[in-house]
């Protein structure tokens, strides 16, 4: 009997028939057949597949350049007395849903708020533990962004300019608060969203129902 192919496998399959071609990433998410095919995609990446992104969060497609692998990227690990660390930090808790593995069998994983594709560093302060659940959940929300964009953003030196440059790029997009606070990197990032409205250097409306900001282009 024929040993069904991985996820990854499906992924890489599928983009090696058709090499050089923008696809959808609904197509790819169908082909992956799990919720967290975005992971699959950057595995393949850092194993040297040169896979191009373009798009937003709703029209993000993929194209795998050549059929030649290139070299692969090494990542570092977080070694196991960082993961313990940073469990003992959170008190072993999920930091989003505040689930633990003796009251809700549940199993936690060490996440990098800000993710190495996007130039996060294995730093006590850029991780936080997550159950697995809330882990592909957030994977699978940040796989819609490109991840130069999110480059630029992360680049500025101060919340306020990360702020005014998320402000003007994401444009009419609903994003979730906690994305939001992730990428403003600052405590007090809703005052400041608020400062900068009264100032006239953004526009946006809130959501109360499902907590989300959505940026608006500024009236002149």
């Amino acid at each position: 009997m024929m040993k069904k192919r991985s996820a990854k496998e499906r992924i890489l399959f599928f983009l090696k028939e058709n090499v050089g071609e923008w696809i959808h990433y609904k197509k790819i998410r169908k082909i992956a057949e799990i919720s967290d095919w975005a992971r699959q995609l950057r595995t393949l990446r850092q194993e040297g597949w040169v896979i191009k992104k373009r798009g937003g969060s709703t029209t993000t497609e993929y194209k795998l350049n050549s059929l030649v692998k290139g070299e692969e990227k090494k990542r570092k690990t977080i070694n196991s007395r960082l993961r313990a660390k940073i469990l003992h930090r959170d008190n072993y808790h999920c930091v989003h849903c505040g689930k633990n593995p003796r009251n809700d069998e549940i199993k936690l994983q060490i996440d990098h708020k800000i993710p190495i594709d996007w130039g996060g560093k294995n730093d006590e302060n850029n991780l936080q533990t997550l159950c697995v659940e809330c882990n592909q959940g957030k994977k699978a929300y940040f796989s819609e962004f490109d991840s130069n964009i999110m480059k630029k953003i992360i680049g500025k030196s101060s919340g306020t300019q990360r702020l005014l440059v998320m402000a003007n790029i994401l444009i009419d997009l609903p994003l979730d608060v906690n994305f939001i606070e992730t990428l403003a990197g600052i405590r007090d990032w809703t005052r400041t969203l608020r400062k900068l409205r009264q100032e006239g250097k953004i526009n946006y409306e809130y959501n109360y129902e499902n907590k989300t900001y959505t940026f608006k282009r500024k009236v002149e």
